[in-house]
């Protein structure tokens, strides 16, 4: 759930990564409902397996390794 300040649209969203189809996954939810969901940078970082958010507010995103790279963390 992002609660820093750098994003403040995204307060209280839900956020992952998804592996297979290859984005980061933000969930706007009101009321216990998701009620809107956006899917961020669609193929263009690999897949995507952790996110998390630092102390400075900015998300973190870990991807697995593709086409002979190794996996890379994105600030």
């Amino acid at each position: 759930i992002y609660r820093g300040s750098k994003f403040p649209a995204w307060t209280g969203s839900f956020l992952s990564g998804a592996m297979a189809l290859q984005h980061l996954n933000r969930l706007a939810m009101e009321e216990g409902r998701v009620v809107v969901e956006e899917r961020l940078l669609n193929r263009k970082l690999g897949r995507v397996r952790l996110v998390a958010e630092g102390p400075d507010g900015l998300l973190y995103i870990g991807t697995d390794s593709r086409e002979g790279e190794a996996g890379k963390l994105y600030r």
